[in-house]
């Protein structure tokens, strides 16, 4: 075995530093989080083990909670490094069944603060944003 190099490209790095700096103090996002560490069997477990070793780009949670409020999923410009990273279809159906929504951010040299911050926050489930508003 060795060390994979490097574990976040600069430009994730750069996008998850970003993210972490416009989210509500209430929340974190973390990098490459396993969907089944985000997600746990309901009886059949073969749906499970089809999204078993499936990665996320990035999940932001709910830090009191650790409850997965959305997903990013970041697409490259580069459509052939895309194309090797696609999100799968069994994870995308695993996310939707419970209800985590799921962004793309396609990614630039510029990350616009404002656009993304936008973006976040509308995705993010009504009752979340009403808990984090009525604790202010």
């Amino acid at each position: 075995l060795e060390i994979k190099k490097p574990y976040l490209s600069m430009a994730e790095l750069k996008f998850l530093e970003t993210l972490n700096k416009i989210l509500p103090f209430e929340c974190v996002a973390f990098p490459k989080v396993g969907v089944d560490t985000l997600v746990t069997p309901k009886g059949d477990k073969l749906g499970f083990n089809a999204i078993a070793g499936n990665y996320v780009d990035i999940c932001v949670f709910l830090i009191q909670t650790m409850e997965p409020l959305l997903v990013i999923e970041l697409v490259e410009q580069n459509t052939l490094q895309q194309g090797l990273k696609v999100m799968n279809t069994n994870t995308i159906k695993a996310l939707n069944a419970v209800k985590i929504p799921i962004i793309k951010y396609a990614m630039s040299d510029k990350i616009d603060k404002d656009d993304l911050k936008t973006k976040v926050l509308k995705s993010m489930k009504n009752d979340v944003l009403v808990s984090l508003i009525t604790k202010k």
